[in-house]
């Protein structure tokens, strides 16, 4: 694949300030189409603000995001709409049962009901479908949160430990996930301190980017 400007999401000279304190400079990458970029580096190296940076939720002290060769900047709205965010919180609302959440997802994105029950038995979350959320787990959280990047439609995924609190089985699963979704064309950026077994990434280290 040619790596020109119209194939990428890419990042020049960024930097961002927290408080007084300077968490990265000089920080630059470019993500092609169908391909991964895990986040290494030390606990405060800068790994979830970046991801918000890309995000389109927090703005960098210099620097520039550009997705096939425009601005960010110009249309953070149709930014944000290309992208699905997982953080440390899965972002759920409680008073939701397992299934309104997934379903109302869906309908968000034009989806049909029968497409947000495949993604919930893709997580194997079915035998929990009517139980609210804030009775679930970490674990289920976390699931409940994968069901919907399932769900499809985004073209960058934006994940910060993103196997946090699964078991083996479920981890599996996301990473299978993150295949089918490179494999088709999309992009992921991954913070993890533990190991990313996908074959499509490369790595950005973040500690080269300290001041």
């Amino acid at each position: 694949m040619s790596e020109t400007a119209s194939d990428l999401f890419a990042g020049e000279g960024l930097a961002v300030l927290r408080g007084e304190r300077l968490l990265f400079k000089g920080l630059d990458f470019a993500l092609p189409a169908g391909r991964a970029l895990v986040l290494r580096g030390a606990n405060g190296s800068g790994k979830t603000t970046l991801l918000r940076i890309m995000a389109g939720f927090t703005r960098p002290l210099a620097g520039a995001l550009t997705w096939a060769g425009n601005a960010v900047s110009e249309d953070t709205a149709a930014h944000r709409a290309r992208v699905a965010f997982i953080g440390h919180r899965a972002g759920l609302k409680d008073a939701l049962s397992v299934s309104e959440s997934i379903e109302f997802d869906a309908r968000l994105r034009g989806q049909r009901q029968d497409e947000a029950q495949a993604a919930m038995a893709r997580l194997g979350l079915e035998p929990l479908a009517s139980l609210p959320i804030r009775l679930l787990s970490a674990g289920q959280r976390r699931r409940v949160a994968l069901a919907r990047l399932a769900l499809g439609g985004a073209k960058l995924w934006l994940l910060d430990e993103p196997a946090t609190a699964l078991d083996a089985a479920n981890e599996a699963t996301l990473w299978n996930l993150c295949r089918e979704r490179l494999a088709a064309g999309e992009r992921a950026v991954i913070a993890s301190h533990g190991a990313v077994p996908l074959d499509a990434a490369s790595a950005l280290e973040m500690d080269r980017h300290a001041p």
